[in-house]
């Protein structure tokens, strides 16, 4: 799948924006590094969409033998207590693999989601993640979504959220370099209800000839509340971005550089 979505992909619309994303971000690249990069990304997005649909068949002793969790102990805690926190996160490497591992140690998540454009998908990957993420709720964005979420967060669930999602009706922050809008809803959340904020990001990893899976919990991110709650939500929102820059930084091909996150 991966190979096939290389090949398929890699004279689309989505490869051009792709290419103007990393020809921004990276200007020291040279054209041919461009191509290789682009065909690394379809090549991850491959693989990640055959990969989603085998966790569902695996149970926890093969589905961790596949998948490392560095840092669980931050959280681990928080979810035994039952004590809400949000886990912040982006479209990084196979981002379905964090979905199956918070279902597999029984912590129960809220999620604002995003539809396809296309209907198919759509359809495919929601029907995947509610037969997998046993105990994840989705909900479309908007006032309803925002009130479920709210109620289940004062009964002790938690709350994960995209952050590297294009939001035009959101604010601007800094995001490598650039102002990119995004949406402003996790960071004044956090801050409303006082909620601690940890990064999670998954990882591609070989070793010899073996592949796998590396989850990675970073330390909580330390915010302050003032008096001005914007400035405050934009300061949030510019860690969470500096988070995710780093991640890219790390490992390129594993991000989704396919959409328009910049002006």
């Amino acid at each position: 799948m991966g190979f096939l979505a290389k090949i398929i992909f890699r004279y689309s619309k989505a490869s051009k924006i792709a290419k103007r994303n990393i020809h921004r971000i990276y200007k020291d690249k040279s054209q041919q590094k461009i191509y290789n990069l682009i065909d690394d990304i379809w090549t991850n997005l491959g693989k990640s969409f055959a990969e989603a649909c085998h966790f569902y068949f695996m149970d926890d002793e093969e589905f961790f033998d596949l998948v490392k969790i560095n840092g669980f102990e931050k959280i681990e805690g928080l979810i035994k207590d039952k004590k809400p926190f949000i886990l912040m996160t982006a479209h990084y490497s196979n981002w379905e693999v964090q979905g199956s591992f918070l279902s597999r140690v029984g912590m129960y998540s809220n999620t604002i989601y995003r539809r396809l454009n296309n209907f198919y998908l759509d359809k495919y990957f929601l029907n995947i993640r509610k037969a997998n993420f046993q105990n994840v709720n989705f909900y479309d964005k908007g006032s309803a979504g925002v009130k479920a979420i709210s109620k289940a967060v004062k009964e002790g669930e938690v709350l994960v959220v995209m952050v590297d999602q294009k939001y035009n009706e959101g604010v601007n922050v800094p995001f490598m370099g650039y102002d990119a809008m995004m949406a402003s809803f996790p960071a004044k959340f956090a801050l409303k209800h006082n909620l601690p904020v940890f990064p999670i990001h998954t990882n591609r990893c070989y070793k010899d000839d073996d592949a796998y899976f590396r989850i990675s919990i970073s330390d909580q991110l330390k915010y302050k509340k003032t008096k001005d709650s914007d400035k405050d939500a934009k300061d949030l929102l510019a860690k969470m971005n500096k988070e995710v820059a780093s991640w890219i930084d790390k490992s390129p091909a594993e991000w989704f550089w396919v959409h328009n996150r910049w002006k």
